[in-house]
């Protein structure tokens, strides 16, 4: 198998964001954003590129000044953020040989897979809410994930990038969500009508009020979300035994890649 370098933020997030000033914090370590990069299977990175972050590189420019956006962007969206969650998770979790991602599905069938929103996609939500400006004397504008890695759970994400802040999350928590976010809940099915279902609105006065909520409301979504999934993980009857290995570590077979 081909394996590359993959930039954990794509080049066109960091130029999005600006992010080219200040170092990011990263497994310990404070470095640029361009130099965060992480081994993947050629075949992801090139099904990643096109799938994900072509699409949301024309998407996020317009969520960022208030546009609005479909069903199928939504999904996007979800898709999206469980990338950045997997890869973190695989960077995080690459030296331990027993790690697994998920019982289900490894990350590439979770992230751009037909089948790993089946049964679960009208249960998901997307949330967005738009910050002012950045904060002053900063040149560099949010670039992060603020919702951390879990042991059981791969469906709740959240972050901050540019003045956008995001998160997915089942319905079940959607109450958790601070009331300022807009909401929206998917359908069971895409709907392909074209109609806009999300508008992001400004309520966030600088970036940094977008990043504190964001932080400080993923906490207990994710403990919500973590003892959720270790019920599900529980019920051999739900689940099957599938590593997750889209990032192999080096003494292991890949599956999937």
């Amino acid at each position: 198998m081909n394996r590359n370098k993959e930039h954990f933020w794509p080049r066109w997030l960091i130029r999005f964001a600006e992010a080219t000033k200040e170092p990011v914090s990263w497994l310990g370590k404070d470095l640029p954003a361009e130099a965060v990069q992480i081994p993947l299977c050629a075949d992801c990175n090139s099904a990643f590129g096109q799938d994900l972050e072509g699409p949301m590189s024309e998407l996020l420019p317009r969520i960022s000044v208030g546009q609005s956006v479909t069903d199928p962007e939504c999904e996007l969206l979800v898709r999206w953020l469980w990338k950045f969650e997997g890869l973190a998770w695989n960077a995080f979790n690459f030296h331990r040989s027993e790690a697994r991602y998920s019982s289900k599905f490894s990350m590439r069938e979770r992230v751009i897979g037909k089948d790993s929103l089946q049964g679960i996609r009208g249960r998901l939500v997307v949330a967005l809410a738009l910050a002012h400006r950045n904060d002053p004397g900063l040149h560099d504008w949010s670039l992060g994930m603020d919702s951390g890695l879990g042991t059981h759970d791969a469906i709740f994400a959240s972050g901050v990038f540019r003045n956008v802040a995001m998160a997915v999350s089942f319905a079940d928590f959607a109450h958790l969500i601070p009331p300022m976010f807009s909401t929206y809940q998917l359908a069971g099915e895409r709907d392909l009508s074209g109609a806009l279902v999300l508008k992001p609105e400004f309520v966030f006065p600088l970036v940094s009020d977008a990043e504190i909520v964001t932080a400080s409301a993923s906490v207990r979504l994710k403990v919500e979300h973590e003892r959720f999934g270790e019920r599900q993980n529980t019920n051999s009857a739900l689940v099957t035994n599938r590593p997750r290995l889209e990032i192999p570590h080096p003494g292991l077979r890949t599956m999937g890649s």
